[in-house]
């Protein structure tokens, strides 16, 4: 039986890189919240600007995903993707494991955990459908409500069939429409348009352009990570924030965007290598999404032992474990849950294959 998935993380694939930095970005998450939920501890340990740090994994991955959309919707030789294969293509990757997920979460608040979440009719009902609220059922999906608005916004563009145009588009769009959006009605939506976090996805669409056009200008960038990682640790430093949740909107759209488009650039000069280390990061690329929205579980557990007998204990030592177990959860469930579920809902729409690599958006088969 010939293999369905054609992987993007292949040693020939120019983009391993950008799987390897998906990894990295999912682990800084983790590593985030877990630092968050060692607070609770008798004796925290970790400083603020480095538990906020993490934060800015998020950061890195809507630079990626604005890079990977424009990347793999202009295919080289190849007629650029229409609106429609595109919208579904982006739904079917993004709903289904993230259903999956809200039912679990339902489930295990029905039956007395998540004491805390407040479950009504229009909380419901945004956090399906991904809409901006305020108080969504799974709390790290804020990202996804800008993934989606971003991939909405996109596909519009995608309709002139030219990459200049979906580049410039889209960001104008986002522009006008936050500079509209403080006269929206709703709070949720307000702040929701009006967070200049959503430019990020638009640095990376820039860097998707000049990579097609001249590609041999990042390889001077190649060793632009390690300026770019200071930066970020830097900025959680030095700018102001009032928790430890991430920067401040304005801050962060400069301070953690740039950086992370200069992460994004020098990996995209990353050489294809087998080496084991690399296998593993790609892996853990392939599965960034499952672990993002799997780990919360984890932490849900990790804060409800921190109550009891973890509080006392030395935190330092228990953070990789919970990091590692936040992985292993996550790459269990994008291969028995997350893949299957991706095939089952595609092949309603009569695509027969797809790709887990960066944004699971490159295609085996035309479109």
């Amino acid at each position: 039986m010939k293999a369905e998935v054609e992987r993007v993380s292949s040693p020939s694939h120019p983009l391993e890189g950008i799987q390897a930095l998906r990894a990295i970005a999912a682990l800084l998450v983790v590593l985030h919240h877990a630092l968050e939920e060692s607070m609770a501890a008798a004796v925290p340990f970790s400083p603020d600007w480095f538990t906020t740090f993490g934060a800015a994994g998020v950061d890195i991955f809507f630079v990626i995903s604005g890079f990977i959309m424009l990347y793999v919707s202009f295919p080289e030789g190849r007629a650029a993707t229409s609106p429609v294969s595109f919208l579904i293509k982006r739904i079917t990757r993004i709903y289904p494991f993230y259903w999956f997920c809200i039912a679990l979460v339902l489930v295990l608040w029905s039956a007395g955990f998540y004491r805390s979440l407040q479950v009504d009719a229009d909380t419901l009902i945004r956090s399906i459908l991904l809409f901006p609220n305020e108080r969504l059922i799974i709390g790290v999906a804020w990202t996804l409500v800008y993934e989606m608005y971003f991939y909405l916004v996109f596909a519009a563009t995608l309709i002139f069939r030219k990459p200049l145009i979906s580049l410039l588009g889209t960001s104008a769009t986002i522009l006008i429409l936050s500079g509209i959006g403080q006269f929206a009605p709703d709070p949720a939506v307000r702040a929701f348009l009006t967070n200049p976090i959503a430019l990020e996805f638009c640095y990376g669409l820039i860097l998707a352009y000049v990579y097609q056009r001249w590609s041999g200008v990042y390889s001077a960038g190649r060793l632009l990570w390690i300026p770019g990682f200071a930066m970020l640790m830097l900025s959680a430093w030095l700018v102001p924030h009032a928790d430890t949740n991430g920067l401040p909107g304005g801050p962060r759209a400069f301070a953690w965007g740039i950086p992370a488009a200069l992460i994004a650039l020098s990996f995209l000069y990353t050489k294809p290598s087998s080496t084991p280390f690399r296998q593993v990061m790609v892996l853990l690329g392939d599965a960034s999404y499952a672990i993002y929205l799997a780990h919360p579980f984890v932490m849900v557990a990790y804060a409800k032992l921190l109550r009891g007998s973890l509080a006392t204990l030395p935190q330092l030592p228990l953070i990789p474990l919970v990091v590692l177990l936040s992985l292993c959860l996550g790459l269990v469930l994008h291969y028995f849950v997350e893949r299957r579920l991706i095939r089952s809902f595609r092949r309603l729409f009569g695509l027969r294959s797809f790709s887990f690599g960066p944004e699971g958006a490159r295609p085996t088969t035309p479109s």
